[in-house]
């Protein structure tokens, strides 16, 4: 009895295996966390993706960052912002410049890294979209495309999009900020 209580079903000890760990903010959206070899479009946001990546990360996950502005402006991603997420900066490389084979690097970074975050470049013929996707769920890595205002990613498994928001409560001088 004792070694059958200690015994998971394979179906279950390969879906604990296949989830990579969200931040509790993301949990209402990622219930079973970040599943291996998915496609996670993120748009709208720096902070989004950070979000994304940061509990991963600090459990040990190989992240990787794909023709991403860094450096600390207001549309960057900087290594303070990071750090501040959790993100193990030790375990964060950047590309910069994937070039003129982006497809070709991004499908050679998903199968050495736990998640690949990367800018595409403004037009992706929908086959290399298609090789990517299979690319990642065969090696159980995530591709996490970080899209410009208004661009798609149409093989998502799941868009993740921030909008603008405001300040609202604020009248003649008293009330509540919502």
């Amino acid at each position: 009895a004792e070694l059958q209580s200690a015994v998971r079903p394979a179906a279950e000890a390969g879906a604990r295996s296949l989830a990579l760990p969200v931040l509790p903010a993301l949990r209402e959206l990622l219930p079973d966390g970040l599943r291996r070899g998915s496609t996670v479009s993120v748009g709208g946001s720096m902070s989004l993706l950070l979000a994304l990546l940061a509990a991963a990360s600090a459990e040990g996950a190989w992240c990787v960052l794909v023709d991403l502005p860094f450096g600390g402006g207001a549309a960057q991603l900087s290594a303070e912002a990071a750090q501040d997420f959790g993100i193990d900066l030790a375990r964060l490389p950047l590309v910069p410049c994937a070039g003129k084979d982006w497809t070709t690097v991004v499908g050679a970074l998903l199968d050495a890294f736990d998640v690949v975050a990367a800018r595409p470049p403004a037009r992706l013929p929908d086959g290399d979209l298609r090789r990517l996707g299979a690319r990642a769920r065969s090696r159980q890595s995530v591709l996490v495309p970080v899209l410009a205002a208004g661009a798609r990613w149409p093989t998502a498994d799941l868009r993740l999009t921030a909008e603008p928001g405001g300040w609202v409560g604020i009248g003649e001088g008293y009330g509540r900020l919502s």
